[in-house]
């Protein structure tokens, strides 16, 4: 989990004298603000694009122009140009528009903005706030009618600006991400496989940034190149990754909390359509423990639904520690966008994804050496994604006994297994009386062989 430095590029304006517009500053609030990044082949994406699930189609005529506009920044794009599909007309009070009456300017852009750096993470290099990306309305009409003005715009003027740790290497960053991406092994035939593939080799390649130190590791490429990611960079990567496999994937934003606590924090993860046409989810972040004492990567939050229990992160479902926001910026001209709906259960492989979630429960038994037999629920150690306490640690988790400390103290603690579905499995009850069925038989045989001998002898 993170505090984003960029979950969504909120827009702010500063307007002086008549008909003179001034630029207008793309502002970055401090805990959200949007990027995304790293770069793909815009072929590779492309194809992914029309048939997977994308922000861009809830946008409208205006809003789409800018960001097909915007979709072909490059790190060395300075102003753009963009012609709206409508020219914007509204009224106001005199020949020079207060931020109140340029609103619609507002809307458009944001909502383009938010929509582009949510389908397209590879353009990841933006700067917004003080010193950041601008835009200001050009070719301006302002005509008197009666006691106010009518005021047309049909076209606006988009600066980018480079966060200052990649001016210095803009010739190269969308290269040298594409070579990681490019060179990103995946294995499996199945879909299921490889997105596992993927899960597992982003936490085993990435290091989170818990000193959120890094500018970078917002984006994929901190994650990919750089090694070092908040949650934002390992989402980033995974959707670049699926793209490339042309598995169709979504960012999802909103906060994250702790089980424990009930703290939140601003998060993003991961959507992913299955071959059976439903949405499931992933938080890499979440799943990440390498670099814990336990170096585990776990699978609590893989490829689940939103009533899936929490695992190892404790007693809340999914959709209770992961609260879905369609809002991408907290500007009050953002867009409230859809998502897919998503699947209520977890994904099953090989089968029809109905069974029930069942297999472990998230509560544990936790006996400490001197002390008597205490409950609890159990909850990720990693301080940056979710934990259950400073001094709670986790030392494996799997079926079966597993440790953990807390404090000087160690603890043995062993699963609680729940079979709530073989109750309904005929197959299962019948299996577990064969032993029984069996045992029953050679008695009743033994018994006719002594009957059948005693009548011999008589």
């Amino acid at each position: 989990m993170k505090i984003f430095r960029r979950i969504a590029a909120a827009f702010s304006m500063i307007l002086i004298s008549a008909l003179a517009f001034s630029t207008m500053a793309v502002s970055a609030e401090p805990e959200k603000l949007t990027e995304t990044g790293i770069a793909l082949k815009s072929v590779s994406y492309a194809s992914n694009f029309t048939t997977g699930y994308n922000f861009y189609h809830q946008l409208d005529a205006n809003q789409k122009a800018i960001y097909d506009k915007l979709k072909n920044l490059k790190p060395t794009s300075g102003d753009i140009e963009i012609n709206l599909a409508t020219p914007i007309t509204f009224y106001a009070a005199t020949g020079n528009p207060t931020e109140e009456e340029m609103r619609t300017i507002n809307y458009l852009v944001q909502g383009a903005l938010d929509a582009l750096l949510k389908d397209y993470p590879e353009i990841f290099w933006m700067e917004f706030g003080k010193g950041g990306c601008t835009y200001k309305p050009k070719n301006i009409k302002a005509i008197p009618e009666g006691s106010r003005y009518r005021i047309t715009i049909k076209e606006i003027s988009f600066n980018s600006v480079l966060l200052d740790s990649y001016i210095s290497s803009k010739n190269t960053i969308v290269s040298e991400l594409q070579t990681k991406i490019e060179n990103f092994k995946v294995v499996g035939s199945s879909r299921y496989d490889r997105l596992r593939s993927i899960h597992d080799g982003l936490a085993d390649k990435i290091r989170y940034d818990t000193e959120f130190a890094s500018d970078r590791a917002n984006d994929a490429y901190g994650a990919l190149v750089d090694g070092l990611a908040v949650c934002e960079g390992y989402s980033e990567a995974f959707k670049l990754l699926c793209d490339r496999e042309g598995i169709p994937c979504i960012l999802v934003v909103g906060q994250g909390v702790d089980g424990k606590t009930g703290k939140t924090e601003s998060h993003m993860w991961n959507a992913v359509q299955m071959e059976d046409g439903k949405w499931y989810l992933v938080d890499v972040t979440w799943d990440d423990q390498t670099e814990k004492e336990s170096k585990k990567i776990v699978y609590s939050c893989f490829l689940v639904g939103t009533n899936s229990p929490g695992g190892v992160f404790g007693s809340l479902t999914f959709s209770q520690s992961h609260l879905v926001s369609g809002r991408f910026t907290t500007a009050d001209h953002s867009i409230d966008f859809k998502y897919p709906q998503f699947s209520p259960i977890a994904y099953v492989p090989g089968g029809s994804s109905t069974k029930s979630e069942n297999s472990t429960k998230a509560t544990t038994s936790l006996k400490p050496k001197t002390s008597t037999t205490t409950k609890t629920t159990h909850s990720s150690t990693k301080a940056s994604v979710i934990s259950s306490g400073t001094s709670h640690k986790t030392e494996s988790f799997t079926t079966g006994t597993s440790i953990a400390t807390e404090a000087s103290e160690t603890y043995i603690a062993k699963q609680e297994n729940v079979e709530e579905s073989r109750g309904n499995n005929p197959f299962l009850s019948i299996t577990g009386l064969i032993p029984f069925i069996v045992a029953g038989g050679a008695i009743i045989a033994i018994i006719m062989i002594a009957v059948f001998m005693a009548r011999r002898k008589e």
